[in-house]
């Protein structure tokens, strides 16, 4: 009925996950299990080769470090897809894509873009667990431009013609962001609000996620940014400087130059979204702040090589 696609790097995690889906899931399925703890495959392939193999029509990608709260979940899955025609099924994901690079949902955008069923444990912080349940409008079902990549559902067919990218995604960031670009506009994108599991780590995102983030927003410029939520224009344009005002100081914590945040604001068209006048104050600023910091003797610039690909 179902094939599970695991990439385990934890014995530990694994183990209780199979348990956890032995008494959860309620239909049959399969286990197709990659070893990743001495592989040197990026995720994308490793899911792929999986997936490859896989005998049932339904494929779910998941991380180990997850719980199932939800019984009989297998079941409410086949149905939801049996329903209506569904191209990529999460636990969380936004109605609105920003063009300013970010992850699934980008810092700052207005309006309640977040559809949420998970309960998010801390594993880098000491934050008592949060259970996200947002669905303002009260859905089963919340259709959305992204989803995380915690946990993702596709029919097999969906699969053969939206593959997860090897060649741009060698590592391990930025597959579940690509996929829901590459499907979005062929197939619909859901949040279910009818399975409910439970995240055991969160995020840690550094300069490879950063890195990656970047080059997924490249590969998918053209379409961003993706309104389903239907903001006004006026509440775009403010979300979409709230957005860009995070990514510039994420950019300047982990180092980046001041020559790449000036190119990567031309490279990303920001003019799309901000009034020129905007986007040259956001300009200006970035350049000030850097002259002012050199004139007090704080001034320090990375010295990395600005890639071809973001250079304007």
């Amino acid at each position: 009925m179902i094939s599970l696609i695991i990439a385990s790097a934890n014995p530990e995690y694994l183990k209780k996950l199979k348990d956890n889906i032995a008494q959860t899931i309620g239909v049959q399925y399969e286990l197709l299990i990659t070893d990743n703890k001495n592989q040197k495959k990026g995720l994308s392939q490793m899911y792929n080769e999986a997936a490859s193999l896989a005998k049932f029509e339904l494929l779910c990608f998941m991380h180990e470090d997850i719980e199932y709260m939800t019984y009989g979940w297998g079941r409410i899955l086949i149905d939801t897809f049996a329903s209506r025609t569904i191209g990529l099924l999460g636990v969380a994901g936004s109605t609105y894509k920003s063009l300013t690079p970010s992850m699934w949902v980008a810092d700052g955008i207005l309006g309640d873009p977040v559809r949420v069923n998970m309960i998010q444990h801390f594993k880098y912080t000491s934050v008592s667990p949060i259970q996200h349940r947002i669905n303002p409008l009260k859905e089963q079902l919340s259709q959305v431009t992204t989803i995380d990549g915690v946990w993702m559902c596709m029919p097999r067919y969906v699969f053969e013609q939206h593959r997860f990218d090897e060649e741009l995604l060698p590592g391990f960031h930025g597959y579940d962001l690509d996929l829901s670009l590459q499907i979005v506009g062929s197939y619909p994108i859901y949040v279910t609000h009818e399975i409910l599991i439970s995240h055991f780590s969160e995020g840690n995102p550094g300069r490879d996620w950063m890195d990656t983030i970047l080059k997924v927003h490249q590969k998918h410029l053209a379409k961003l940014p993706l309104n389903y939520a239907k903001l006004p224009q006026p509440i775009m344009r403010t979300s979409e400087k709230n957005a860009l005002k995070v990514l510039l100081l994420d950019l300047r914590r982990l180092g980046y130059s001041l020559p790449f945040r000036l190119a990567i604001m031309h490279r990303f068209k920001f003019y799309k979204v901000l009034s020129v006048i905007e986007f040259i104050k956001f300009y200006h600023k970035i350049l000030f702040n850097k002259l002012v910091q050199k004139k007090t003797g704080n001034y320090k610039i990375s010295n990395e090589a600005i890639p071809n690909e973001i250079i304007c």
